[in-house]
């Protein structure tokens, strides 16, 4: 049966209306969404510019750390390091326009994929203030996902002006496997999405101010060169009131 959409004062549904539960249900298509009622952002990286965004690398070990585009089909930007121990990259877009309004909502997703080594890594998703050293010491003001070296776990935390809210192993990364991490503000609560699950809703510490998207990962042990990040791709719809 075809898809079905509805037309909202917003913009057209992006989600089938038949679904139930789904986290972007209630939500305006991007290229639909009313100006004056909102922002969007879709990148599926056939292409990555590298000029849009501020990206940081380190490479002490054999070779050379990366962020760029990788020959896979669809399109894909990877994390790709050199040899040692916190060696890798990360990399923010440039606009730091992406906001929790307090009357409005927010959905977030990002396919990502660990190629490698689950355990023995650093990795983050989301959205931050600008930093250059997030996994050493991640900004104040930020909601985002993150695995964090010696385990297998996406945790997920929102943090307002240095005071977090957590919410630990919303789901486990899998070598070399797809994972869908969302979440979806509503105005009122902050809930984590896993492979389209919802997990445990935050309903303090919400940032009220605008944030970069980001993306890292390191090595977490030596000699582990050309080991990294793949990410299909990072969408984020903002409704608010722009009039």
């Amino acid at each position: 049966m075809a898809q079905r959409s509805r037309y909202l004062s917003d913009g057209q549904t992006f989600h089938d209306d038949r679904a139930e539960g789904g986290m972007w249900k209630d939500c305006p298509h991007p290229a639909l969404l009313n100006p004056l009622s909102g922002y969007a952002y879709f990148n599926d990286f056939h292409n990555f510019s590298e000029d849009e965004w501020t990206i940081t690398v380190v490479s002490i070990g054999t070779g050379t750390s990366t962020v760029a585009t990788t020959a896979r089909a669809g399109g894909m930007v990877r994390v790709n390091t050199a040899a040692n121990e916190d060696d890798g990259g990360q990399a923010q877009l440039d606009s730091i326009s992406f906001a929790l309004p307090a009357a409005g909502s927010v959905w977030f997703e990002a396919s990502v994929d660990i190629t490698d080594d689950v355990t023995q890594s650093d990795a983050f998703v989301g959205l931050l203030a600008l930093d250059t050293s997030i996994i050493a010491g991640v900004p104040n003001n930020h909601v985002y996902f993150h695995k964090d070296d010696g385990d297998a776990n996406w945790d997920f935390a929102s943090d307002k002006a240095g005071t977090p809210t957590a919410v630990a192993a919303v789901g486990t990364a899998v070598v070399d496997t797809r994972t869908i991490l969302g979440f979806k503000w509503d105005g009122t609560s902050l809930t984590p999405y896993f492979d389209g699950v919802a997990g445990t809703a935050i309903t303090t510490n919400i940032p009220t101010v605008a944030m970069s998207i980001s993306l890292g990962y390191l090595n977490g042990a030596a000699a582990a060169q050309n080991e990294g990040m793949d990410v299909d791709w990072i969408r984020c719809v903002v409704l608010t009131d722009r009039t």
